[in-house]
């Protein structure tokens, strides 16, 4: 049963090999007992509401979930498919845990801090550096991960490559596009002309494109290509409609297709 949090187990494993000030280990100590007694209690609950649970969907006669909660109870790894019930009882169990550590984390970081200072005043190289370390991943737990980078709609990078055949509407006829960089070229269209070309650009979570009208200047026809869960989706605007204006007035259904089978 796994009762230690991450963030005690990564200090461990990463201390100096070297022999630390006393003061910092007996510091760590006080902390670490004091999270570990903080995890414990809240974890004596968490076992008995899983416990509760597993009865309830035993006499429910819903065995795989019991099951599911079993395999919890005994330290298995998460299921994908496991209960709404289970994973409601987890988030609640990982929100104390947050709410418990959090403050401990805090005053253990001013201790350090404080610490630091008095191996600065006493010109304590070796004491600085280590508690400087000892503050460093205490800080790295609470650090916010990096924003994602954006795909760069230019050059070779963009996950829309390719060939696709649009459908609008069930039964209406389809057109064909390929991608590749930056720039989408119209291979067959009943709107639209073979052969024209246009720029692709970012917008929200996809990428935005301008057709020119085939038969009225300075009208274009919007379309709006993104990815949702590895598949391409398609929203068209009416003619010369601002997407930021209104809803789509059609989302395509859109299949791939081999390069050399352009139509």
């Amino acid at each position: 049963m796994k009762l230690l949090l991450p963030l005690i187990s990564l200090l461990i494993a990463s201390a100096a090999l070297a022999e630390e000030p006393a003061e910092l280990v007996e510091l760590r100590q006080a902390w670490e007992k004091e999270r570990t007694e903080a995890q414990a209690k809240i974890d004596k609950l968490y076992f008995e509401e899983l416990e509760q649970l597993k009865k309830n969907f035993t006499q429910a006669s819903n065995i795989t979930d019991a099951l599911a909660v079993d395999n919890v109870i005994k330290g298995g790894d998460k299921a994908d498919n496991e209960p709404v019930e289970l994973t409601k009882v987890r988030l609640a169990r990982d929100k104390s845990l947050k709410k418990v550590s959090k403050p401990l984390d805090k005053r253990y970081w001013q201790d350090l801090l404080l610490l630091k200072d008095e191996f600065v005043k006493a010109g304590d190289l070796a004491g600085v550096v280590s508690a400087d370390a000892e503050i460093k991943k205490v800080l790295a737990a609470y650090k916010k991960p990096e924003a994602p980078k954006q795909v760069k709609t230019t050059g070779e990078e963009n996950p829309l490559e390719g060939t696709w055949i649009v459908t609008l509407s069930p039964g209406q006829a389809s057109t064909t596009y390929k991608i590749k960089g930056g720039d989408i070229k119209v291979i067959k269209s009943h709107y639209l002309r073979v052969g024209d070309s246009a720029k692709m650009k970012k917008y929200k979570d996809g990428w935005i494109v301008n057709f020119e009208h085939p038969l009225v200047q300075n009208r274009p026809i919007t379309e709006y290509f993104h990815l949702e869960k590895d598949k391409l989706t398609v929203h068209h605007w009416t003619v010369n409609q601002n997407p930021e204006a209104g809803p789509h007035s059609h989302t395509a259904t859109v299949i791939e297709v081999e390069d050399d089978k352009e139509q």
